[in-house]
């Protein structure tokens, strides 16, 4: 198998083999399935038997990097490093059913690291998180949202360097939804989100943001929903004085461990 399979119940089948170095993304938007293969530079959806091209990226300056989609609509974003430009950037672009291309937004890479780590859309929003310190030119925190037409970057209070360092407070590994409140959990490598004291995981609620309890003692790399609870897993040990073993499971006002934890 080289790039997709399916589970049907009982037992796993793989799509028509037509990929070359795998699949980095895939989604579903009605009934048709589309595929991004970096490699190839290409976006591909399956037509019932076999994968048909439908987007190929022929620039040379262009990285297919993830796809996404956001009101039945493909977006997809490329690492874009031009020559003779001043800056490289990551560009969020929308492929229209035309194919015809809209650029949505433009992050400034100052370091090699930066990268896009999440894309969650919710309701009428794309939330935007990863290793980041730019919209577009803007100095701005790791974790961006799109209500249609404006990008912010919530919690923002301040543009001043020190306060904003991304080797320090704005690493974002993992976001998930409560579907029951609506509110977004983030958790990555930092110490604020916004103006909150919040080591490594926080809560948005639409307005602000929220401390869950001493927060984790180390980076967290995914955030998990299962059976409407919140889990964390990472590189932590720590919850506050509670060893938790890199797994942690929120009870609504502080991280407990889960199982025995990892060594």
């Amino acid at each position: 198998v080289n790039g997709i399979i399916s589970y049907n119940g009982s037992s796993f089948y793989y799509f028509p083999k037509s990929f070359r170095d795998g699949v980095h993304s895939a989604e579903l938007i009605d009934t048709t399935i589309y595929a991004m293969n970096p490699s190839q530079d290409t976006i591909s959806f399956f037509n019932g038997s076999l994968w048909t091209p439908y987007y190929i990226d022929s620039t040379s300056w262009n990285k297919l990097v993830q796809l996404f989609s956001y009101h039945d609509s493909l977006y997809f974003v490329v690492d874009s490093n031009y020559s003779g430009a001043t800056y490289d950037y990551l560009v969020l672009k929308k492929l229209n059913t035309d194919l015809s291309i809209e650029d949505i937004l433009k992050i400034r890479k100052d370091h090699s690291e930066n990268i896009i780590r999440n894309i969650l859309t919710v309701n009428d929003e794309i939330h935007v998180t990863g290793f980041l310190d730019h919209i577009e030119d803007t100095l701005a925190l790791s974790y961006f949202l799109y209500d249609g037409s404006l990008w912010t970057n919530p919690g923002k209070v301040s543009n001043d360097d020190s306060y904003y360092d991304p080797w320090i407070n704005s690493f974002v590994y993992s976001i998930v939804k409560d579907s029951s409140t609506g509110d977004i959990y983030a958790a990555g490598l930092f110490l604020f989100a916004g103006i909150t004291y919040s080591p490594n995981v926080a809560r948005w609620d639409g307005t602000s943001w929220h401390a869950m309890s001493t927060g984790l003692s180390d980076r967290v790399y995914k955030l998990v929903f299962f059976n409407n609870e919140l889990y964390a897993f990472g590189n932590f040990d720590y919850a506050g004085s509670t060893w938790v073993g890199k797994a942690a499971k929120w009870d609504g006002s502080s991280w407990q461990p889960f199982g025995t934890g990892f060594s």
